[in-house]
């Protein structure tokens, strides 16, 4: 299996702790006038697979629900993109798959647990369960 790597630096919202030993992924209020940061931390996966992929779009759920913005460009730019060859070869697809991961992916995570479409000639629902098997999907980016 291809070994993991992760980028970022302590600007980013989505990066490495300062010890190297878990995931900071910086959740920010927004109600308030000055927008406070709401850190979740998550354990280093041992692949990236559907199972991170669903604990990132918990974390998402659930603080979006409390008025909490994410930065997509940070979690596909220190997570996602330096493991494009891990997530192919654990995830088992092909480049298709991992580039609409990487066009679409903030989508995905806001829309983990829905079925929805986003045109009426096509019959595939876009949820999880469809995004890295179904070729024909149709895809918006948020």
């Amino acid at each position: 299996m291809t070994a993991l790597c992760f980028k970022g630096n302590e600007l980013d919202d989505c990066r490495l702790t300062k010890k190297g030993d878990a995931i900071l992924f910086n959740m920010w209020t927004t109600y308030s006038k000055y927008p406070i940061p709401r850190p979740f931390i998550l354990e280093i996966p041992h692949k990236i697979d559907m199972e991170f992929f669903a604990k990132i779009a918990s974390t998402i759920r659930t603080d979006r629900a409390r008025g909490c913005a994410w930065s997509w460009k940070d979690l596909k730019k220190n997570i996602l993109q330096p493991n494009r060859d891990h997530i192919k070869e654990v995830m088992g697809i092909d480049d298709f798959f991992v580039d609409r991961l990487f066009k679409y992916g903030e989508t995905l995570f806001e829309c983990w647990d829905y079925d929805c479409t986003f045109s009426d000639d096509n019959d595939i629902p876009f949820s999880y369960k469809t995004f890295f098997t179904e070729r024909e999907l149709v895809c918006e980016e948020n």
